[in-house]
């Protein structure tokens, strides 16, 4: 209804409302009859008052909370680190993380018996453990295989996570170092075949949801962050790690960095790296690793088992 609308209908009311009382009267007339008598006239005048109705709307935009994705860390020692440091998952940021990192895991098969001194169930049996949605899987893991079995083991996990209705995203791995060089079989790196396998099986069109994300090319440059093995983390390797994985589930699952508010987060660049990352996160450095020892998983806190 517009203005001009309004105020009609508000004088007609008006009006209607004074001729039905009758309360305005503004004079009398008085004459004279014939037959002597007095008649008097009434005159009653309606006074209509304009009335304004002014609309107001007043528009609210809600902007709902972004789900964080929930996303399952499945690993070996190359990313036990995560639990082994105080400060060792500061930089996972972004997501709801569940951490299932172990010693001697394989992703498949039979897992050997680690330096917590048990064997832990297989990348496989944790992801079939898992209860609830899961949005993204990440694996890091393939050091403690027969390389003719890590290819079957890798094709069986992404069918499982296929399964699960989740997204994968599979890391590949430093050189394992010993003496300086890298541990060969006939000739050739575990590492280098177990990521041969990894870029042959997923780096391709045929397979929906699965990512390979270069662990080892981000991190080439930074020996700082391995233990003198190559492979195992310092605390400054973790928190790389941890930023690392943050940015790559970000951007694979669509949604903004944790510290930046781009539509979309892009994968990590090389230089992305050169980073403090003990003075970005105020982590103190230390070789000081917190493990569950036994089935019992009793908790021991003491340098290092693997330094040399």
């Amino acid at each position: 209804m517009n203005k001009l609308t309004r105020r009609l209908v508000a004088g007609l009311l008006s009006a209607a409302f004074a001729i039905s009382i009758g309360s305005s009267v503004s004079g009398a007339d008085s004459g004279t009859n014939t037959d002597g008598s007095t008649t008097t006239t009434t005159t009653t005048t309606s006074v209509v008052t304009e009335t304004t109705i002014e609309s107001t709307t007043t528009t609210t935009t809600t902007t709902m909370p972004r789900v964080k994705p929930r996303v399952l860390l499945v690993g070996d020692s190359t990313m036990a680190a995560m639990r082994w440091f105080k400060d060792g998952r500061k930089a996972l940021s972004g997501a709801s993380f569940i951490v299932d990192v172990e010693s001697c895991r394989a992703i498949g098969g039979y897992s050997c018996y680690g330096r917590e001194h048990r064997a832990p169930a297989t990348a496989y049996e944790v992801v079939q453990s898992v209860k609830g949605k899961l949005d993204v899987v990440v694996l890091m893991a393939g050091t403690h295989h027969d390389p003719s079995s890590v290819e079957s083991h890798l094709r069986s996990f992404r069918r499982l996570v296929a399964k699960k209705g989740a997204k994968l995203v599979v890391l590949t791995l430093r050189e394992i170092l010993r003496g300086g060089n890298p541990v060969t079989s006939n000739g050739i790196s575990l590492i280098e075949r177990v990521n041969e396998m990894i870029e042959r099986l997923f780096q391709t069109s045929q397979y929906e949801n699965t990512y390979i994300a270069d662990w080892k090319s981000f991190s080439r440059e930074h020996d700082d962050w391995f233990r003198p093995d190559g492979i195992h983390l310092t605390v400054r390797g973790v928190l790389a790690l941890g930023w690392f994985i943050s940015n790559v589930v970000a951007h694979v699952v669509e949604a903004p960095c944790a510290s930046s508010g781009t539509e979309v987060c892009p994968l990590p660049r090389l230089k992305d790296a050169r980073v403090d990352w003990l003075r970005r996160y105020h982590v103190q450095y230390t070789d000081t690793h917190c493990y569950e020892d036994g089935a019992r998983r009793k908790k021991v806190c003491e340098r290092d088992r693997r330094l040399y």
